[in-house]
């Protein structure tokens, strides 16, 4: 097989002559070099949560936003948020994928360029009065570059405040009372 190709400028005007092995190794060149294109997708993901002071007993309410601020298409993209053991997870909810609580992946799929979605979870709080209850989430799969690794991880705080004991709340009430603070009652 024999392929010519004409070819020509203003000062010179030539034939070149381009046999199959040539042509079919331009071919594969082109190929491998769109095939092996590296595809770029800059995730980026924010934690927050509703209330960020509460008491044991309470509802928490954390949100994961994850964006694909592209240029290409993210694929295969997996959320690890696991609840700190101070939870109780009451529900989850996923705008995309689905999240399973045993292990704390959510599995989020693909996200197309400027595409966001979001994980929301309640849970009530079952201990750590008087601490700081910390809950972190990251990205930790996906199939393309991602140039900024920074901002992949995101935390939400609730400041779990200290509720006196019943038995301060008593003696406390006793010294009121020793203070010549009394009840009164109201007539009806």
């Amino acid at each position: 097989m024999r392929i010519i190709l004409r070819a020509g400028t203003p000062h010179y005007g030539g034939i070149m002559k381009v046999t199959s092995s040539a042509l079919i190794a331009a071919v594969w060149l082109l190929w491998s070099a769109t095939a092996n294109a590296v595809l770029i997708s800059d995730l980026s993901l924010d934690k927050q949560v509703v209330d960020s002071v509460a008491e044991v007993g309470d509802i928490a309410r954390f949100n994961v936003f994850v964006k694909n601020n592209g240029p290409d298409t993210a694929t295969g993209i997996v959320v690890t948020d696991l609840l700190d053991v101070a939870f109780s997870l009451v529900s989850a909810a996923a705008s995309q994928g689905s999240y399973l609580s045993s292990t704390g992946l959510w599995s989020l799929g693909d996200l197309t360029l400027g595409q966001e979605e979001v994980l929301s979870l309640v849970a009530i709080i079952d201990s750590g009065a008087g601490t700081t209850l910390t809950n972190t989430a990251s990205i930790t799969a996906f199939n393309e570059l991602d140039p900024d690794l920074s901002n992949n991880t995101d935390s939400a705080s609730v400041n779990v405040r200290a509720v006196p004991e019943p038995t301060t709340l008593a003696l406390l009430s006793l010294g009121l009372a020793g203070l010549g603070f009394t009840r009164r009652r109201m007539k009806v």
